[in-house]
């Protein structure tokens, strides 16, 4: 394939992470709702360790440091959002 056409793909996958992000970003305010509701804090440490444990396990090419990278700064927005 070509630069040109691996960059269409590219751009392709960067629309669906993004509205995936989206996704997930409503979800994460749902559940700031229902934690602020019951009284819960925003920051579980065990929960985010879990998925970051699931994550590297399930990945096939990404290295964990990626995955950190990548997810802890999810995690962030994620917190943020929940407020």
């Amino acid at each position: 394939m070509s630069l040109e056409t691996y960059r269409d793909s590219i751009d392709i996958l960067d629309d669906k992470i993004i509205k995936l992000l989206e996704k997930r970003k409503t979800y994460s305010k749902k559940i700031g709702e229902i934690k602020q509701k019951k009284g819960l804090g925003i920051f579980l440490l065990e929960r985010e360790n879990a998925i970051l444990q699931r994550l590297k396990l399930t990945s096939q090419k990404l290295e964990h440091w990626e995955i950190d990278q990548i997810y802890n700064s999810i995690f962030k927005v994620s917190r943020l959002t929940q407020r």
